[in-house]
């Protein structure tokens, strides 16, 4: 187990904060210059399918003729659900590509953004609904409601921005000393297989 505090604060300091938030000055955001879903390691499958199959809670029914999940047991991300069928779920970018644009990933190469593209760690599994609620949003303006599951999204935002070397603005950081504070005490289990922490 890790305290949440500890990891957000540690993580905090290791990141570059922007001093401008001028993203006009930016090339224009393209989601197609961002290949995502390529073919996985397992046969048939591409990574969202993957994901889909591999945290599963329960064995996934898989059609193997479209190579797509069609149901299984999953554990929403951002709230306490349990997911079962896939036309429902959306398998989420964590880190949103266009703010990882916004926020140092403008100028990366194509390879650069595939491989953030389809990083399992910054895929997440949830309700549709709520993919479209937050969409693009940073975590400044959008939060889980619940707090275990905010502190979680936080460290583990953090965690992939560290990853990936892109900066956080001045707002940013102030949301994250914010609800720094409200996790104080928490414990998260510190597994990768981030659906099956959820209580």
């Amino acid at each position: 187990m890790k305290n949440v505090l500890q990891t957000i604060v540690a993580l905090l300091t290791t990141l570059v904060i922007s001093c401008s938030s001028n993203y006009t000055a930016l090339p224009k955001y393209k989601r197609s210059d961002w290949p995502h879903w390529s073919m996985s390691s397992e046969k048939c499958l591409n990574m969202r399918q993957k994901v889909l199959k591999d945290r599963s809670l329960i064995p996934a029914t898989i059609n193997k003729k479209t190579c797509r999940v069609l149901n299984g047991a999953w554990n929403d991300y951002y709230y306490p659900e349990t997911l079962h069928n896939s036309n429902s779920i959306d398998v989420d970018h964590l880190v949103p590509l266009k703010h990882a644009h916004d926020h140092g990933a403008a100028h990366w190469n194509r390879e650069q953004k595939k491989a953030f593209s389809n990083d399992p760690q910054n895929l997440v599994i949830t309700n549709r609904k709520y993919n479209r609620q937050k969409s693009s949003q940073g975590i400044a303006t959008w939060l889980p409601s619940r707090i275990q599951y905010a502190c979680r999204y936080v460290r583990d935002w953090l965690s992939v921005k560290n990853k990936y070397g892109l900066e956080i603005n001045e707002v940013e950081k102030t949301t994250v000393k914010s609800i720094a504070t409200s996790c104080k005490g928490l414990k998260l289990f510190a597994t990768r297989d981030l659906e099956r922490e959820n209580q």
